[in-house]
């Protein structure tokens, strides 16, 4: 996936028009509780990790992700970060496609036990195209794909 980061205060902007669209979950509350080993997220590769700066969304073919991922809040219900969520625009194919880049909220919730240990089983990003907000939700793989 390549990678084009969005100026931060592009990202700054966003977040306020983000914000309004996301109530109920706490974007940017807290600082992210780093010692906290416990719930993690199942990645692409297989691997569990904890507050990933990176984290490929489409496993089947790398086609969107997220980068530069900030963590505001890890807890044992849910995990909140500002982003850049990167997408492959599919124009004319998704072979020929570019990645277009644009800043996010992203929520991680929904902690499942599994054998890996506790695992994030939702995902959600909020994201701003010009000044229109698009989400993606998805459930999380919880073992290795």
């Amino acid at each position: 996936m390549r990678v084009r980061l969005v100026a931060m205060p592009v990202i700054s902007v966003a977040v306020g028009t983000l914000l309004a669209f996301s109530a109920g979950t706490a974007f940017g509350a807290t600082p992210a509780a780093s010692s906290r080993v416990s719930p993690r997220v199942m990645t692409c590769a297989g691997k569990v990790v904890f507050e990933p700066s990176s984290y490929v969304i489409s496993c089947a073919d790398a086609n969107s992700g997220l980068v530069a991922a900030h963590w505001t809040l890890w807890t044992s219900s849910e995990a909140t970060a500002l982003a850049v969520y990167s997408a492959n625009d599919c124009t004319p194919t998704c072979a020929a496609g570019k990645f277009q880049d644009y800043p996010a909220a992203v929520s991680f919730s929904a902690p499942k036990l599994t054998k890996y240990g506790t695992l994030y089983s939702q995902l959600k990003v909020l994201y701003l195209v010009g000044s229109k907000v698009h989400s993606v939700a998805m459930t999380l793989p919880l073992r290795p794909l």
